[in-house]
């Protein structure tokens, strides 16, 4: 999604390509060297955040609400309540964090309006942390300058939800994680598992 919006393919070549024209666009960006805010180092926002160090020479801060070792790939872990200072230095925030009460709506106007305008905000967790109305007028109004969402608050997202009017954004349906190969490896991490247990209860 990241490339999608850098490289503007959301903005400029989508369009050309269903009009079937040939405009070379020069204003485009370059990740190498970006610096990524990563909210929530799970799983997935530990595999987001290796990929885009070693993949993109990406600088990395996060936040985590669980005290963990900081990951090598990774240039400042701290916790929730640092959002605020962590959100202006990043050229990418991306929201990674679980749904639960203390996160809910987390990704707001506040924070969207502390972000610098060429930054991009990428949402692959739960659509309840972000406000939507708010992420409308950050988009509509420039206060950043993409985004990329795999999720939202009501899926499938209506045809008449003004997400879908937005500049610079581009929406996945919640499909992100799916393909074949990942299946095979959870079946693959199943099978391990279950000859770990056999042999524990030898």
């Amino acid at each position: 999604m990241l490339l999608s919006l850098t490289r503007g393919l959301v903005r400029h070549y989508f369009p050309q390509f269903q009009k079937r024209t040939w405009n070379v666009v020069r204003e485009l960006v370059e990740v190498d060297g970006m610096t990524m805010g990563v909210v929530g180092m799970g799983g997935l926002g530990s595999s987001t955040a290796m990929r885009a160090h070693y993949g993109f020479n990406m600088r990395i801060l996060a936040t985590d609400a669980k005290p963990m070792a900081k990951p090598v790939f990774v240039d400042t872990l701290r916790e929730p309540g640092w959002l605020m200072e962590m959100v202006p230095q990043v050229d990418v925030l991306v929201n990674t964090a679980p749904s639960t009460r203390q996160t809910e709506g987390m990704f707001n106007e506040r924070v969207f309006r502390a972000m610098k305008k060429t930054a991009y905000f990428i949402s692959m967790s739960r659509g309840a942390l972000v406000d939507e109305p708010a992420l409308v007028r950050a988009l509509k109004e420039g206060w950043i300058a993409g985004a990329g969402l795999d999720v939202t608050r009501v899926e499938p997202l209506p045809s008449s939800h003004a997400l879908w009017d937005c500049p610079n954004l581009i929406i996945t349906c919640h499909t992100s994680g799916y393909s074949p190969q990942r299946w095979i490896r959870l079946i693959g991490l199943l099978r391990r598992t279950f000859a770990a247990i056999r042999t524990a209860c030898r």
